[in-house]
């Protein structure tokens, strides 16, 4: 009987703190739905798991080692679940950022060679103006 109200609360506990973390935008919706998933198993594990035979097995002790390390994994899981969020978003982040950088290269390149190009006919004293220098030399020899 106090396993099954340990899976229920722990289903529920960890169902909120799904839905906390998908409104703070710390996990992604793929996360949230495994951890939603998990959390309605624990749940429904606790409303329809009768152990009958089950308490004879375990010591006191070892219930207790059983419930420490069954949350202490549900909770590292969700920690690194937020932690590999965290840094999806961050690379979704800076693949824009390069993106944006990338685009104004192109146009700064865009720039400078159509800068280059009036700046050469204006002067006069560009690659166009030596090319027909050498051509009226030739011509006038």
């Amino acid at each position: 009987m106090l396993l099954q109200i340990i899976l229920i609360l722990a289903g529920i506990v960890l169902l909120g703190k799904t839905l906390a973390s998908l409104a703070r935008r710390r996990l992604t919706e793929s996360f949230c739905i495994f951890w939603g998933l998990v959390s309605v198993i624990l749940i429904l594990a606790g409303s329809l798991f009768r152990p009958l035979g089950l308490a004879e097995c375990f010591s006191l002790s070892g219930w207790w080692f059983l419930l420490l390390t069954g949350v202490g994994t549900i909770l590292g899981g969700f920690w690194l679940s937020e932690a590999v969020a965290g840094l999806m978003r961050r690379n979704n982040e800076l693949i824009l950022k390069v993106a944006l950088l990338d685009h104004e290269l192109e146009e700064c390149k865009r720039e400078k060679d159509a800068h280059c190009d009036q700046h050469a006919g204006e002067s006069g004293s560009g690659e166009g103006s030596y090319r027909d220098a050498q051509k009226t030399g030739s011509e006038a020899g």
